[in-house]
């Protein structure tokens, strides 16, 4: 595709010149690295709603059973 696009382009495409492999890379790396740590806010965002959820189901002082040890003592 790039050799059709070249060929049919011709001395009209200098401007793309300044389109290196190494610019490509680095807007591949900061855009991963971008979505990345948005996709990571969103799992503590949901991780901290979950959370406080089940805070909410318990009563005050009521320990839950998958908080204590084999034998029922903390």
């Amino acid at each position: 595709m790039i050799v059709i696009f070249g060929l049919a382009a011709g001395d009209r495409a200098v401007h793309l010149s300044v389109i290196t492999t190494e610019r490509v890379a680095a807007v591949i790396c900061i855009g991963g690295s971008i979505m990345f740590l948005i996709k990571l806010l969103f799992y503590w965002l949901e991780r901290r709603q979950a959370i406080a959820a089940l805070n909410d189901d318990h009563e005050l002082g009521e320990q839950p059973v998958a908080d204590m040890g084999k034998n029922g003592h903390m």
